[in-house]
């Protein structure tokens, strides 16, 4: 009996150490992935896996400085590289002390008084695998942290009747995406991501990771390679306008489709911005000034090919030949317009399950150079698209975008890229003036600020202050329903 019971015993402490095993080599192996993954960032060794950011430039640690409940002082006295990229170093003043953000400094800026001693400094960057095992480990915090949906806010009856629908892409830097989402987020939305699909397992893990902590955002079911000026550009969106309207509970189903990238930033509250969709009495709102003219009109007269896109060593580019593209399909008029646009819900299912139009169309722009800056307006101008309108408008309110090609370089407050203006801090009091009710193009790694002030002034407008110098927005009505 003694020696069945010791057996008994022997066998019960093998199967404990055979399952401890098992659970330590799991714990190995989960965090041997994300190592390794996270050695794809290429951040330097002693930033992997640390809470201690990686900075652009020099900034002193100052015991003192204030900064929006979600961001962490982290700053280092020591110099760090994120990137390659050279960001320039451009002071909003001649002094050379910097202020520390605090929401007085913020305040300031938005009314445009930039005559202290604020600099323009760079993100206290959180990587990508920071942001996966923070949404990971645990969502309440990670949501409590980026402060999505805070409990101040006002929240109105039509905020819940009136469902939008966001698709917005990214291909890298999610801490970006993360203050983006948090700062359009409520409840009675509902979110597509996409995330190009060339991005860092990193990248990816940490997008997938933030949408399981909601239950209306949702990760794209179909990734594309996105290139510049390609149609996986314009097929990235399609996908997730798909999945918006395959999405199943009842109370999301939205109203309006909103496409956005990570460099956007809102410029309107969410009742700001659902009472202007009201006001376009369901049409579609998107640009579309003129036909193609003597500089695009290439764009659609001769075949592009995709040169490069398997081989990292060289940028993917679009290339024209001298190959004649045949005509649009149904006698349809190519038009110029913008990628971004404000569509209405019949519109894209028209598009997506109830017209070949959209089909042949998307076919026909394979081989066309950026096929996303004309296929919207096109579809828009057809006689049966529901919300449409036939003819130009010009008339927008969707994104602010500054073209340096229209405007002087000095014009630009911050610097340029690809022709656009990356905004700093100076810019903010422009914002507050503007009638669109987002504006592109923004980047943490350059100026963290201008998203950190421009949060703190929404959030004045959520938590109705009705603050003077920054009261309700009103909504604008549009010319041809005017």
């Amino acid at each position: 009996m003694v020696s069945l019971t010791r057996c008994s015993l022997a066998v019960y402490l093998t199967l404990l150490v055979v399952v401890v095993y098992q659970l330590y080599y799991q714990y190995l192996e989960v965090h041997h992935d994300v190592a390794s993954i996270a050695s794809n960032i290429h951040l330097p060794a002693r930033h992997v896996g640390s809470t201690t950011a990686a900075l652009t430039q020099v900034v002193p640690t100052n015991k003192d400085t204030i900064l929006p409940a979600h961001v962490t002082n982290t700053f280092s006295e020591h110099e760090v590289t994120l990137s390659s990229t050279k960001f320039p170093q451009k002071e909003l003043t001649t002094t050379s002390k910097r202020e520390s953000i605090n929401y007085e400094t913020c305040d300031r800026l938005l009314r445009g008084e930039t005559d202290g001693d604020y600099l323009v400094r760079s993100a206290d960057t959180t990587s990508d695998e920071q942001i996966y095992l923070a949404a990971s480990e645990n969502c309440t915090e990670f949501r409590r942290n980026y402060r999505f949906m805070l409990p101040e806010y006002q929240v109105y009856e039509e905020e819940k009747n009136f469902t939008l629908a966001y698709s917005i892409l990214a291909h890298d830097r999610i801490q970006q995406l993360a203050l983006l989402l948090s700062a359009i987020y409520t409840p009675y939305n509902v979110y597509c991501i996409h995330i190009d699909a060339k991005s860092a397992p990193t990248t990816k893990l940490a997008a997938t990771a933030i949408s399981k902590c909601f239950d209306n955002v949702i990760m794209v079911s179909r990734m594309e390679r996105v290139f510049y000026a390609h149609v996986s550009r314009l097929e990235a969106d399609l996908n997730c306008f798909k999945d918006l309207l395959d999405f199943q509970p009842q109370q999301y189903q939205w109203k309006y489709l909103i496409n956005l990238c990570a460099q956007d930033y809102p410029l309107r509250t969410n009742m700001e911005i659902i009472t202007q969709m009201k006001h376009l009495r369901n049409t579609n709102l998107i640009l579309g000034c003129k036909a193609h003219d003597e500089l695009t009109l290439r764009r659609t007269q001769v075949v592009f090919r995709l040169e490069n896109a398997t081989d990292p060593s060289q940028p993917a580019k679009m290339r024209g030949t001298n190959i004649e593209h045949p005509p649009p399909p149904y006698n349809m008029t190519i038009n110029k317009s913008l990628a971004y646009n404000f569509f209405t819900r019949d519109f894209i299912d028209w598009v997506i399950y109830k017209t070949n139009k959209s089909k042949a169309l998307l076919e026909w722009s394979r081989d066309t150079y950026s096929p996303d800056e004309q296929y919207w307006m096109t579809l828009n101008n057809e006689p049966d698209a529901p919300g449409g309108k036939p003819g130009f408008q010009c008339w927008t309110l969707v994104r602010y975008i500054k073209w340096l090609y229209k405007v002087d370089q000095k014009e630009c407050l911050g610097y340029s890229k690809h022709g656009l203006c990356v905004f700093n801090s100076s810019a903010l009091f422009s914002f507050t003036k503007r009638n669109e009710l987002f504006v592109n193009k923004l980047d943490i790694r350059y100026d963290v600020d201008v998203v950190h002030c421009l949060r703190s002034w929404l959030d004045e407008r959520r938590r109705g202050e009705n603050k003077e110098g920054n009261p309700k927005r009103e909504p604008l009505l549009p010319p041809w329903l005017s």
